[in-house]
């Protein structure tokens, strides 16, 4: 499972919500179910807030982190929106 974190403060509350649940699935119906990663999302290094998230999650899933920022993903939507017919 890859899970999508933006980084946003509220993002990390329902992380641990999401990480009890997985570790309840696991217990009781899927124990091979695992994390392949955490990506995060709307990613805007400028902000002090998302950089603290990022470190935040780097810090406790150092294995499962990588970034997509929000500056790439709205450049490249204008891109395909300027180039539609």
């Amino acid at each position: 499972m890859i899970v999508p974190v933006q980084t946003e403060y509220f993002a990390l509350e329902g992380l641990a919500g999401l990480l009890d649940t997985l570790a309840l699935i696991q217990r009781e119906l899927n124990p091979r179910l695992t994390v392949a990663g955490m990506l995060l999302t709307m990613h805007d290094g400028r902000t002090r807030l998302a950089r603290d998230v990022e470190r935040e999650v780097r810090e406790h899933f150092p294995r499962w982190s990588s970034t997509r920022s929000s500056r790439a993903t709205s450049g490249s939507a204008r891109r395909r929106a300027s180039a539609a017919p």
